[in-house]
């Protein structure tokens, strides 16, 4: 009997941990539920799931059907159906505190290569600095502001050194200024005019969660796709770490939900360094042809109860919570960031 039972057991737990067990609380997607990476799943498509933490029950869902798996089928024939948007749905703390485990799939015979683009904005501004310096000194080597200029986004420092807006390293912050520019150094005796260059890089200002499973470019510190063959089919997990401690009262690092126009901090006008609102990842073939693509935000919720109530709910409920006094909204979002702090760059988070 004894055999049986332990039979029986290891049975059970080998059903556990295979398929997964939904509590009561767990929502009702499809793709809820923990995933095992690296075991491609052959009929599932190109697709992305959630692999939960015990205990938390955040999904994952094709934008404007919280029924709706984010996968791309494929014998998919519909563009529409071939590029879409995902949003994983997640309480606030646990976002935070838990970490978000994204698990991307693709079968075998449908995409020769994978890409993954990571999401991520500019905590601080970053941009070209001034380009005409003119410098005028006294014969005792003291700056005189009076025939002295700069040309473009800087200022001068008590001592005449040029200081572009965009480096931010005086207070402990990252140098963002790049560029060339010409220095005319005047003095009673000499009047001299040399090229030089700001030392700083656009990425240096970058911020966000997708850094951490990317590579940046050696010449301007920018985040870069990353490349995956995947001939024989593809399934990797992608983790955010947790970010309770360091971040305060900030879900920027991971989530990147917005509505409406994209917030200023992802410089999307700026043709040369921009930042990426989504997590996305793209299918290939072997011409580098597109064959689908997934782009995820991450929307975090403000309350439990209005979690659990998925499309018929609202992520971003206000006020305190009764009796305790505490507000509802423990982490602000871009929707706080945009309207309520009107914030264009909202600070680089801690690291």
């Amino acid at each position: 009997m004894l055999r049986i039972n332990l039979s029986l057991c290891l049975l059970l737990a080998l059903f556990t941990l295979v398929a997964g067990c939904e509590s009561e609380d767990e929502s009702d997607s499809s793709s809820n539920g923990s995933v095992v990476p690296g075991v491609i799943d052959a009929n599932g498509g190109f697709n992305v799931k959630i692999n939960n933490p015990t205990g938390t029950d955040h999904f994952i869902h094709k934008a404007g059907d919280f029924t709706a798996d984010c996968s791309v089928a494929s014998n998919e024939t519909s563009f529409a159906n071939k590029d879409i948007t995902c949003l994983v749905e997640v309480e606030e703390f646990a976002g935070a505190a838990s970490g978000i485990k994204m698990v991307v799939n693709s079968p075998p015979g449908m995409c020769k290569y994978v890409t993954y683009s990571p999401y991520f904005y500019f905590g601080l501004d970053h941009g070209t600095g001034p380009t005409v310096v003119v410098a005028n000194f006294n014969a005792d080597g003291g700056f005189i502001s009076a025939g002295s200029s700069i040309t473009g986004p800087g200022i001068f420092s008590s001592s005449g050194t040029p200081i572009c807006n965009y480096d931010y390293s005086s207070s402990d912050g990252p140098d963002c200024c790049y560029g060339d520019y010409t220095l005319q150094t005047i003095t009673p005796t000499s009047n001299t005019t040399v090229s030089a260059s700001w030392s700083g890089k656009a990425g240096n200002c970058a911020a966000g969660a997708g850094l951490k499973l990317t590579t940046q470019d050696e010449d301007d510190n920018m985040p870069m796709a990353q490349y995956y063959y995947s001939g024989t089919g593809f399934n990797k997990e992608f983790p955010l770490d947790p970010r309770t401690a360091v971040d305060g009262d900030s879900s920027l690092y991971y989530a990147n939900y917005y509505s409406g126009t994209a917030p200023a901090a992802f410089k999307l006008a700026d043709p040369d360094f921009r930042g990426s609102p989504y997590y996305s990842w793209t299918c290939y073939d072997d011409a580098q042809e597109n064959v689908a693509r997934i782009r995820v935000q991450i929307r975090e919720w403000n309350e439990v109860e209005e979690f659990e109530l998925e499309a018929a709910g609202d992520p971003d409920t206000s006020g305190v919570e009764p009796n305790w006094g505490t507000n509802v909204n423990d982490y602000r979002d871009w929707l706080d960031m945009t309207t309520t702090f009107l914030d264009a760059f909202p600070g680089m988070p801690a690291d």
